[in-house]
């Protein structure tokens, strides 16, 4: 076998299992290149296969439009936010871009810039970036695995979108689904499709969504069942409070950033777990998540009254909210045992 490189080799069932130099070129003399050297894995290596250069190219193409969407700076605050690394970190922002399907949402933002004010594009530019950030911190602190991009689309992309179009019916209080609504009518009536504006209106639910599709997979529940059960363990544990009272902290260093969104994280950490372990105790018994939570009475007297504490404090503090963490992941391993 020849090339224009003047190299030759040896084939098996004609598949090239080798690759050298032409020892009678007079140019090389038997030399060949690092770049011939590595032609068969570059053909035949088992990893090869699973990252083609289109995917490559994609990934490159991703990458650049998702720092002409959400700014070098939203990269540089995820990453101070997380502790992650630049690669872990635009790997993330490019699932959530794929689950998402970003490019349809900021088209529709864009191609409306003739009857829309100014001002109400940039509110739901503000309402998908922190949505993307919200899933991109899970993705990060949760430990998610992503390293497979397209295995991941597949398994969350669907689902996200079937919980987003029926979300107003799985709050689990009025107050909550009379919000969603509300948000839904005002971005009715600034111009927006009724389609685009319940995505605009559950951009702050999306990181909770990832959880709930989580327990499914887990239990084998339906997406609505196991979202209203993640809903009714949280309302009970105030949970949802608690992580909103921590996304309006402020902070000085990067540490306490970091701290921050891991606590947030570590909540819904723990209303997915305990969300699991009273599916798996329904198999056998019949509990509300408040009888099933209340099994542990001495425990959820201690967090009763901690939660209180940290919700009335004058500055929502993270110690307190750290304190009150630890008591909670207690509380999944009792009701895990």
């Amino acid at each position: 076998m020849k090339d224009q490189n003047e190299g030759e080799g040896d084939l098996e069932d004609g598949k090239p299992v080798k690759v050298g130099g032409d020892p009678d070129n007079p140019i090389s003399r038997g030399a060949i290149c690092s770049k011939g050297l590595a032609s068969l894995e570059y053909a035949y290596h088992p990893d090869r296969l699973k990252h083609p250069l289109k995917r490559e190219i994609v990934a490159t193409q991703l990458t650049n439009c998702l720092v002409d969407r959400l700014g070098l700076g939203f990269l540089h605050r995820v990453i101070q936010n997380t502790g992650a690394t630049a690669n872990e970190a635009m790997r993330a922002v490019i699932a959530t871009h794929e689950i998402l399907n970003l490019g349809y949402l900021f088209d529709e933002i864009f191609f409306q810039d003739k009857h829309l004010k100014i001002e109400t594009q940039y509110r739901a530019i503000d309402e998908i970036v922190a949505s993307v950030e919200g899933i991109v911190d899970w993705l990060l602190m949760s430990g998610a695995n992503i390293t497979d991009l397209s295995s991941f689309v597949t398994t969350y992309r669907a689902p996200l979108a079937e919980l987003r179009a029926s979300l107003s019916e799985l709050l689990p209080v009025k107050k909550d689904q009379k919000l969603f609504l509300q948000k839904q009518e005002d971005a009715i009536g600034a111009g927006y499709s009724k389609e685009f504006s319940s995505v605009l209106s559950s951009a702050a639910y999306l990181p909770s969504c990832m959880s709930v599709i989580d327990i499914s997979l887990t239990t084998g529940r339906d997406l609505h069942s196991s979202a209203a059960d993640f809903y009714a363990i949280g309302d009970v544990l105030a949970l949802g409070r608690l992580r909103d009272g921590l996304e309006k902290v402020g902070t000085t260093h990067r540490l306490e950033a970091v701290a921050r969104k891991g606590l947030i994280t570590d909540l819904r950490l723990v209303q997915r777990q305990l969300t699991i372990a009273y599916l798996h105790r329904q198999k056998t018994e019949s509990f509300t998540a408040k009888q099933f939570l209340q099994t542990q009475t001495q425990l959820m007297r201690r967090i009763r009254r901690l939660t209180k504490e940290v919700l009335r404090a004058t500055e929502f503090g993270v110690s307190g909210t750290s304190v009150l963490t630890r008591l909670l992941f207690q509380l999944v391993k009792e009701l895990e045992a």
